[in-house]
């Protein structure tokens, strides 16, 4: 049989690795082991920087302590242990230094695993790369509220569409029940799309409100398409398209007569399902649209039933938030009479879905004493008959 091929060195210990299997086991080294030329004063780890260590690393790793080669076809299979580890981590150092052309000279020989892996945390971060298990920052222009970090994701927008959006910010929250009744996250599947909506797409639309609400005070809209608060409240005008809705009984259509859906506010939706927002077989065939002067609100309430879900709210002129009731769903009052839930900030020109999850069949949602003027586009959709 043919000889078996000489046993390659390994600077610094006093082992050999055979060149056809990388593989050793614990026992004492062959006496014929040769000494090498470029060992490590202090008995560890060769420097990698070394032109024969550097070569070597590119291949092997560290071999334990105290270990001697595996003859070729043996079918021992090396095992991670302590130093192999910190070799691999050395090696991982060398090879990022080179991929970011980092000019730090690192001493390996010296550097046990803590420096190695502040060494790397430290290219990583000057390279910009995401560490793991860091959370992204907050985002410091939105007022505090429960949930998930803030995901930029691409635009779904359809080839050839007209109103396309580049990018917009998704949101996310989480929210326990406090009265401990109802289960998991109240939140579940809320979703909430930041710059959504473009600054003369807004222009276009409280234009189109400002026109429709001129028309309803000359009786120029058709039966309960504008719906006028009584003197006195502090609830939002209203302009209700493709079915009426009545906020007191929670009552869908009956004898009330409404405008059919305006093409300004059909071409909205449309943008909607472009963007991937709501899909076309959960198209919306009816909009309230709520006018709030300063100090307008909206009293706590589950929509009817009778709208399938999801139900898409679009927020334009000024930033406002919605509460979410946090005891078993419900919505409490202060002491003085404020209402109090959970707070979820609804941004201008941003779009807030609830899907058919607890949050839109279960837990009561309102809109308290709003700031400034604001105007939001509610879309739901009837079933199908």
């Amino acid at each position: 049989p043919a000889a078996p091929p000489p046993l390659s060195p390994i600077a610094g210990t006093d082992r050999a690795v055979n060149p056809n299997t990388g593989g050793w086991q614990s026992g004492p080294p062959p006496a014929s082991l040769p000494s090498p030329s470029d060992s490590s004063p202090r008995g560890g780890a060769p420097n990698p920087e070394s032109p024969a260590a550097a070569a070597l690393l590119g291949t092997l790793g560290a071999a334990p302590a105290g270990a001697r080669p595996v003859a070729a076809g043996a079918g021992v299979k090396p095992v991670m242990v302590e130093g192999e580890a910190l070799m691999a981590r050395k090696r991982e150092l060398l090879s990022m230094k080179k991929n970011y052309q980092h000019h730090e000279f690192f001493d390996l020989d010296k550097m046990g695993g803590a420096e190695v892996e502040a060494a790397i945390r430290k290219m990583q971060e000057a390279a910009g790369v995401p560490l793991a298990g860091a959370k992204k920052p907050a985002d410091k222009s939105r007022s505090a509220a429960p949930g998930d970090d803030w995901d930029v994701v691409a635009s779904t927008s359809k080839k050839g569409h007209s109103i396309p959006v580049d990018e917009k910010k998704v949101k996310t929250f989480k929210l326990w029940d406090k009265a401990q009744v109802l289960p998991g996250n109240l939140l579940k599947g809320l979703t909430r799309f930041d710059n959504v909506i473009t600054p003369s797409e807004e222009t276009h639309l409280a234009n189109f409100v400002a026109d429709q609400l001129q028309k309803g005070r000359k009786s120029e809209l058709r039966g309960s398409t504008l719906v006028v608060p009584p003197r006195g409240s502090r609830h939002p005008t209203q302009l209700q398209y493709g079915i009426a809705y009545n906020y007191q009984d929670h009552s869908v259509g009956g004898r009330h007569q409404v405008e059919v859906m305006p093409a300004v506010l059909e071409e909205l939706v449309q943008k909607l399902i472009a963007e991937g927002i709501v899909s076309a077989s959960q198209k919306p065939n009816t909009a309230v649209v709520n006018v709030y002067d300063e100090g307008c609100s909206l009293p706590p309430h589950i929509d009817s039933k009778s709208f399938t879900r999801p139900i898409c709210t679009v927020s334009l002129n000024a930033d406002a938030d919605m509460l979410f009731g946090e005891k078993a769903g419900r919505i409490d009052k202060t002491p003085t009479g404020a209402w109090e839930g959970c707070a979820v900030p609804l941004p201008r020109r941003s779009v807030l879905l609830l899907p058919d999850e607890v949050c839109a069949n279960d837990v009561e949602h309102c809109i308290p004493p709003v700031k400034a003027k604001r105007i939001s586009i509610t879309f739901r959709a009837t079933p199908k008959r």
